[in-house]
């Protein structure tokens, strides 16, 4: 008898162990996180910004809506109890049509453009009239109003003065405006708006304008991308750009238009059946060379359900002062499903670029498989350089994640993949949605795997497009925060919510 009640009481004392363990490694996988949630009071309608807007300490959030038809910025202040609370709230026209907002530099307060069809304003929250009319301009814009205020990318700084300036698309020709004590300065060149015929509707979009120093002169110059070649303008003295393009050339087959967007003698979409082009995906210095590279997606298919990207990395090289490219490229990027929705990030500040990309499988099992579960498996890999300043062609990390739809309400969702410092060590850690109510968070080291093979999770509704995530260091203090807005993807009462996330722990 007294050998069962000892073996009764090591049962439970192991017991009571294992739980004990199970429960501190539960406890010990979980994010702890300070989460703020602030209720608008409008439909929320874009990603909410972090920006260094007013003299205060720390970031202000700026958070873009829609209450009673009418848009709505509200401006959201940390106070001294490290609250935010809404500052202002001010009612948008609907003549303007797209904003802008300038890079942000340490100790310098950023500034938001607004452009109507032939206006440029000036945003100054502080003002009895906070959109002040800066410059008359012309667009490719020629409607009064719009039903919808898109984020643009018309905001550069060529020289670093924490003056931003602006670039202008209209139909025939792109205008650089800056800003100085001196006044506006005006220059025009000659880079026309691209025209999409489709039919009896003609679309037209700006060209890929992008800033890189091709010359070596350590200055910033004005770039087109073109079929076949890149075209600038040498930035001058007077920190606008030269008259006259220069030319550097590119393979003939390297083109800026998408696949979609191309047509066929007939005026058709091109035959899938046998398809094979390259596309200019990306133009930047990847390896902290000072010297541009290109990233090229070449695209092949044999069917509309069969086709496959293959990102190609093309190094810069410098001749003589001169901007050249091999023919083939330095490295191809390859992996399962169809690769896409490229960001380029630095995870551990080296000045070194990697890729994320997400890859998705588009067979007929899979599209089955999606119209009755409302979700599809999408990839998430990350590419990394090798010590030699070269691209390894095989990722460094994979995970899976979802991404969903409502076929309803015609929606498509996408997952959240972000990279942000969770725990202020300077490197960037890898966030994931783990289905509609958990965030999986790898955290970065500094090993060859990049990351900690087990992540760490907080419970939270997850958006249902993961683009409404937005990462920033609100409060200057190297960690980095999550700003989560809500769709029509997600549950009604969210819609009017953001949620700010602090992690507290690595």
């Amino acid at each position: 008898m007294k050998t069962f009640v000892r073996k009764a009481l090591l049962s439970a004392c192991v017991s009571a162990l294992l739980l004990s363990s199970t429960v501190s490694y539960a406890d010990s996988r979980k994010l702890k996180s300070d989460i703020v949630a602030l209720e608008t009071g409008m439909v929320v309608t874009h990603p909410v910004m972090a920006v260094e807007l007013l003299p205060a300490v720390g970031k202000e959030l700026i958070v873009l809506g829609a209450q009673n038809n009418q848009r709505v910025l509200q401006i959201y202040t940390n106070n001294s109890a490290r609250e935010y609370v809404k500052a202002r709230e001010i009612l948008v026209p609907d003549s303007l049509q797209r904003f802008d907002v300038s890079q942000y530099q340490e100790g310098i307060n950023q500034q938001i453009y607004f452009l109507s069809s032939d206006t440029l304003f000036l945003f100054n929250p502080s003002a009895v009239n906070p959109f002040e009319n800066v410059a008359n301009v012309s667009t490719t814009m020629p409607n009064k109003n719009s039903d919808y205020l898109a984020k643009d990318d018309f905001l550069f700084d060529d020289n670093s003065d924490g003056v931003a300036e602006v670039l202008i698309q209209s139909f025939n020709q792109v205008s650089v405006l800056k800003f100085s004590d001196k006044g506006l300065l005006k220059r025009d060149y000659p880079i026309a708006a691209k025209a999409t015929i489709n039919g009896e509707v003609v679309t037209y979009r700006p060209p890929e304008i992008l800033m890189e120093d091709l010359n070596f002169d350590g200055l910033d110059d004005l770039i087109e991308l073109q079929n076949g070649q890149i075209s600038y303008y040498a930035q001058t003295k007077d920190a606008l750009f030269s008259q006259q393009p220069n030319i550097v050339p590119l393979k003939a087959d390297f083109l800026i238009d998408e696949w979609w967007n191309k047509k066929d003698a007939d005026g058709r979409t091109l035959d899938q059946s046998n398809l094979s082009l390259r596309r200019i995906e990306h133009f930047e210095d990847l390896n902290n060379d000072d010297i541009p590279d290109l990233i090229v997606v070449k695209t092949t298919s044999t069917g509309a359900l069969d086709r496959n990207n293959d990102y190609e990395i093309h190094l810069g090289h410098k001749k003589a002062n001169t901007l050249s490219f091999k023919d083939k490229p330095d490295a191809v990027l390859t992996a399962d499903g169809t690769l896409g929705g490229l960001k380029m990030v630095d995870i551990d500040n080296d000045n070194r670029k990697e890729m994320m990309l997400s890859g998705i499988d588009i067979g007929v099992s899979q599209i089955i498989s999606a119209l009755v579960s409302g979700s599809v498996d999408q990839d998430i890999y990350l590419f990394g350089m090798n010590k030699d300043n070269s691209f390894s062609s095989k990722p460094i990390l994979n995970k899976e994640t979802e991404l969903s739809f409502s076929i309803n309400s015609g929606t498509a969702g996408n997952a959240l993949a972000q990279l942000a410092d969770f725990n202020g060590d300077g490197l960037k850690d890898l966030v994931l949605s783990s289905g509609d109510t958990k965030l999986k968070v790898f955290f970065a080291n500094t090993s060859s795997k990049r990351f900690e093979r087990i992540s760490k999770s907080l419970s939270v509704d997850i958006p249902g497009q993961g683009d409404d995530v937005t990462t920033a260091d609100i409060d200057n203090d190297g960690i980095d925060e999550l700003l989560l807005k809500y769709s029509r993807l997600d549950e009604p009462e969210l819609q009017s919510k953001v949620l700010l996330i602090k992690p507290k722990n690595g």
